[in-house]
């Protein structure tokens, strides 16, 4: 089994503290500049990644550790678990959103491995930048390789722009988290929401979380950069 990197390695509270002050909290001032800070931030996370993808001395396992290293520093996974879940949050406790957040944390990292290894190393190209209050929204294009995307998201093969991957950003305490991310204008979160309501409706949350840890264990059995 391949060593894995855990992506969740805070403390629970603080992960139910951190979703409580992005969800809750009031909108801070908004700055002038934030979206020409957003669009440099992940310009050097792109290019951090590409040069680890591209690095011909570092082996499949290698590169997978030093992308979820890299995936753990800037996504923000309690908002990422809470935008999964949606509503259904409401039927979790804080200990249950704890669990199923670690899990998730885990679960969406194997998955953007996955996106990144699919995909053809390359400069980054903003299209747009867009700043509401203290979030920053930037759509990019990307190359995909032969036209593959993981999951069911694809990207028309005679489209312009190729693969086009928005983010949403939101800075924190001095450090950008990135709090969703769009293939082709379909959202990771709402993709999954859909299977975690499936689910959810004659299963319980416990249940749920047990079954991304199954799913965990497989992915972990798997390295794309391997293949």
């Amino acid at each position: 089994m391949i060593r894995r990197l855990s992506p969740l390695s805070c403390n629970r509270n603080i992960v139910l503290l951190a979703l409580v002050a992005g969800l809750l909290a009031s909108p801070a001032r908004a700055d002038s500049h934030l979206g020409d800070q957003a669009q440099t931030f992940l310009t050097g996370f792109h290019e951090r990644i590409d040069a680890i993808v591209s690095d011909a001395d570092a082996g499949p396992d290698d590169k997978r550790a030093r992308v979820a290293k890299e995936l753990a520093a800037h996504l923000d996974y309690g908002h990422l678990a809470a935008a999964a879940l949606g509503k259904s949050a409401e039927g979790f406790s804080k200990q249950q959103f704890a669990d199923f957040a670690q899990a998730y944390g885990v679960f969406v990292t194997d998955f953007f491995i996955g996106t990144i290894a699919a995909s053809e190393p390359e400069p980054l190209r903003i299209l747009d930048v867009k700043q509401q209050g203290d979030r920053v929204t930037v759509r990019t294009a990307g190359k995909p390789r032969k036209g593959f995307i993981p999951g069911s998201m694809r990207i028309p093969r005679q489209s312009p722009e190729g693969r086009v991957v928005t983010y949403g950003l939101r800075q924190r305490h001095g450090a950008w988290r990135v709090q969703s991310v769009a293939f082709g204008g379909v959202d990771t979160s709402v993709t999954f929401r859909g299977q975690f309501e499936s689910f959810l409706r004659s299963g319980t949350p416990d249940a749920l979380t047990a079954e991304l840890l199954k799913r965990n264990r497989a992915a972990a059995e798997k390295n794309p950069f391997a293949s």
